[in-house]
């Protein structure tokens, strides 16, 4: 009986070893050769979607049909700015350096301006001349991903745009975030900020942005602010049951961004609990995700509907929380793994081959029933830049193509 006890202890802590703290084994089901094509094609359509100045062609359709003048969003011009120079960080290339710029001063001559005289602030202003809004207003989603637009376009393209602009957006966002880490959506012009009005979205964008700042002038309010908004969002959703937390993309991304650089805090926020706050987010968006069972044409999808953007979204939150979950927690990044696969099919299934609109991503496949309708014809600027953030962040993750992985 004695000799059995040290076998049996070996045999208890090898099973412990394997199940708890293994690394993930999975091997990448997607090669950079599977991937860089879809890429390149992606990003060739969103360069011929630009005009001469800078400003892209919103809404498009298969059929030949555009979008109308006023019919134009601002941040998602940002967002694409943001997801062009991801890809030219991987793909080098004047043209495509060109079209970034040509971008980023469209933008900072059309949209980006003073909040209320105040030299040390700039916001991105919405008109109803530009966007058809009713009045003219700073949205927090805007500076933020201008914000980030801007320090990605510095990487790649050094002297296009001012590190004062970069400084004085994030004056902005700071200044939209209260004590306790929540911030304002909205900033009227005369009036501040509307206390009434929420998004899911910008908060997450406002901290990726300032960490992102971070990285590249090192001044620590930014990097406070955004561990301070961090916490809240933690703090809020450790109050929400999980069938009720949102798909939070946007804060695993910054939390991606911030994770590497939390070292630089001291005393730095709650890793733990920030980390809880991302696996249960990762749990919740795992919850959405379609099978076969549901229709053949929307396996990997996280939308009933067949939309593109929702699957996308949702595999960029999750490739960005596999970068810096730990490894005791396997299973959920095995699961991620295979989640982000399976959805990665999906858009490479979507995505236009031929025609004019060739490499855009529509709005939407087949739905639930197997119908199709007028969506998925539709390709807007921000259904492709998505699909390519979530390609570039797979190869980054699982290849170490781009920013290095975070062990």
């Amino acid at each position: 009986m004695r000799a059995r006890v040290p076998c049996l202890l070996w045999l208890l802590l090898a099973g412990w070893w394997s199940v708890g703290c293994r690394p993930t084994v999975l091997a990448p089901r997607y090669s950079p050769k599977d991937l860089e094509p879809a890429l390149h094609a992606a990003n060739a359509h969103l360069r011929r979607s630009m005009d001469a100045e800078g400003r892209f062609i919103y809404w498009q359709h298969v059929d030949g049909r555009r979008s109308r003048g006023r019919e134009y969003n601002l941040l998602r011009h940002a967002g694409t700015l943001y997801a062009m120079a991801g890809y030219e960080a991987l793909f080098p290339s004047t043209t495509n350096r060109a079209a970034l710029a040509r971008g980023w001063r469209w933008l900072r001559r059309y949209a980006i301006g003073p909040v209320d005289g105040r030299t040390n602030q700039l916001a991105v202003w919405t008109t109803p001349e530009q966007t058809g809004d009713p009045e003219r207003r700073a949205k927090l989603g805007g500076a933020a991903l201008a914000l980030l637009a801007g320090v990605r376009i510095d990487a790649v393209h050094p002297g296009v745009v001012k590190r004062e602009d970069l400084r004085a957006l994030a004056e902005f966002i700071v200044s939209m975030q209260e004590r306790d880490g929540r911030f304002y959506a909205i900033y009227y012009p005369g009036k501040g900020p509307d206390p009434e009005w929420t998004s899911l979205y910008y908060p997450g964008e406002a901290i990726m942005a300032l960490t992102a700042l971070f990285e590249l002038d090192r001044d620590p309010r930014w990097l406070e602010a955004a561990a301070l908004g961090l916490e809240y969002r933690a703090f809020q959703g450790r109050r929400q049951e999980l069938p009720d937390l949102p798909a939070d993309h946007w804060t695993l991304l910054a939390m991606a961004e911030f994770w590497p650089q939390a070292r630089h805090l001291q005393p730095g926020p709650d890793l733990d609990a920030l980390e809880d706050h991302a696996a249960r987010l990762c749990e919740r968006i795992l919850l959405d995700q379609l099978s076969e069972s549901v229709h053949p044409r929307l396996a990997g999808a996280f939308d009933r509907d067949g939309r593109t953007a929702p699957t996308a979204t949702r595999i960029e939150g999750l490739l960005a929380a596999g970068s810096f979950l730990s490894a005791a927690r396997v299973d959920l990044r095995e699961r991620i793994q295979r989640a982000c696969e399976n959805g990665v099919r999906f858009l490479l299934t979507t995505q236009l081959r031929e025609g004019p609109l060739a490499g855009g991503f529509p709005a939407a496949t087949v739905k639930e029933n197997g119908r199709h309708d007028a969506s998925t014809g539709e390709l807007r600027i921000d259904y492709t830049q998505h699909a390519m953030s979530a390609f570039m962040g797979y190869l980054r993750l699982f290849h170490g193509i781009g920013r290095a992985p975070i062990p």
